[in-house]
């Protein structure tokens, strides 16, 4: 009688300290919202920053679009995933893991064709720098407001959440990029496209565990 009165006031006492606690919105509920805000923002930056001269010839080249649509879905997918892993089991859609992985392989795919057939020229130090800054301003708010959203979760994979993370701004930023940059080179699509969210995911993957922490 005794020890099962020390297990009532132990459960008496955890009770005590229990909190009612809002349960998070579904991940798609949660996504929605900061995609459309996110590509509608890469959208004014786009056109504050002013478009590129032959857009319209450009939107007629099927490479150009594919390269547009399957960058934009990495983005959309990585979004979503981001947000699914704060739920510890991803509510069992852990197969959505695959797309944007899958996406990413086929571009990189799409980027080696390209450069075995046309080359690859590097690009000058201007013109780099010029688009790394036009990067920054186009993803450095969806970024924020990303990590903000994810850490309110309690993922159980804290790389991984990073890893989705830059995948999704990284996405965003080359569509950007693209409509607001003439140079098509491989060259100058790797330094200036790419590196810099190499350098930042990198970046959130030494410190996931850190930003992700419950």
């Amino acid at each position: 009688m005794t020890e099962q009165n020390n297990i009532d006031d132990l459960i008496g006492k955890l009770s005590e300290e229990l909190e009612p606690v809002k349960p998070m919105p579904h991940p798609l509920i949660q996504a929605i919202p900061y995609i459309v805000v996110s590509f509608a923002y890469m959208a004014v930056v786009v056109f504050y920053l002013g478009i590129r001269g032959d857009v319209i010839e450009k939107l007629g080249d099927v490479a150009f679009m594919v390269e547009i649509f399957m960058m934009s879905f990495l983005a959309i997918s990585s979004m979503i995933t981001a947000i699914y892993l704060t739920v510890p089991d991803m509510r069992g859609e852990k197969w959505i893991l695959a797309i944007p992985f899958t996406l990413l392989a086929s571009f990189f795919g799409m980027v080696i064709i390209k450069a075995v057939s046309e080359g690859v020229d590097m690009p000058n130090v201007h013109k780099m720098d010029h688009c790394m800054g036009e990067g920054g301003y186009m993803t450095i708010i969806p970024l924020a407001v990303l990590l903000f959203l994810t850490k309110r979760g309690a993922t159980t994979r804290p790389y991984l959440s990073a890893l989705m993370t830059i995948f999704a701004v990284a996405g965003l930023g080359y569509v950007g990029l693209r409509f607001t940059c003439s140079m098509d080179t491989i060259g100058h699509a790797v330094i200036s496209h790419m590196i810099p969210y190499i350098v930042i995911g990198s970046i959130l993957g030494i410190a996931a565990r850190k930003i992700y922490k419950w």
